[in-house]
């Protein structure tokens, strides 16, 4: 809740389009036509596989999991009525772990970064997995166990793809 409180009207407009998932689309096209640059012949099973791993946490986040966990959002926890900041009266969903946000954006980079290896890729993956993380505790809608459970979830995805796909082109 700190974090949700420690808000100022400068950075809310900021956190509120920063988890909104079209702010990341440039990026994503930085980094395909970077792929299809750098890696070539790769860049298609690359982009097929960062696909599938955030789909796939994505499913297991959203559909599985927080139905199962069943653990209420901040913004929707009786306990803590009146004492979450909303935005523009934003609760999202009810159930908040794991964070999807978190796993989709950690199984993204994590299949980026082991695909290709490559520093910026890490760097800049890790810089947007955080910030895309954070904009869900700044609204309210998480809990920061929230965010490392999807973190783990999204990164144990992505390594379960990719070595799934080592062993179909084995």
């Amino acid at each position: 809740l700190w974090i949700n409180n420690a808000g100022t009207e400068p950075w809310d407009t900021i956190f509120w389009y920063g988890t909104k998932g079209w702010v990341g689309i440039p990026l994503y096209v930085l980094v395909a036509v970077w792929l299809a640059w750098r890696e070539r012949q790769r860049a298609l099973r690359i982009l097929l596989l960062t696909a599938l791993s955030v789909m796939s946490a994505d499913l297991v986040s959203g559909k599985v999991l927080k139905p199962a966990i069943g653990r209420l959002r901040p913004s929707h926890d009786p306990a803590l009525a009146g004492k979450v900041r909303l935005l523009h009266g934003y609760k999202g969903g009810f159930y908040s772990m794991p964070s999807s946000h978190a796993a989709n954006t950690a199984a993204g980079v994590t299949t980026l970064g082991m695909q290709t290896r490559h520093p910026i890729i890490w760097t800049v993956g890790i810089l947007w997995a955080f910030l895309h993380s954070f904009t869900r505790m700044y609204l309210g809608v998480h809990y920061p166990s929230d965010i490392l459970v999807g973190w783990i979830l999204g990164m144990f995805v992505a390594l379960m793809v990719i070595k799934a796909s080592k062993s179909l082109y084995a």
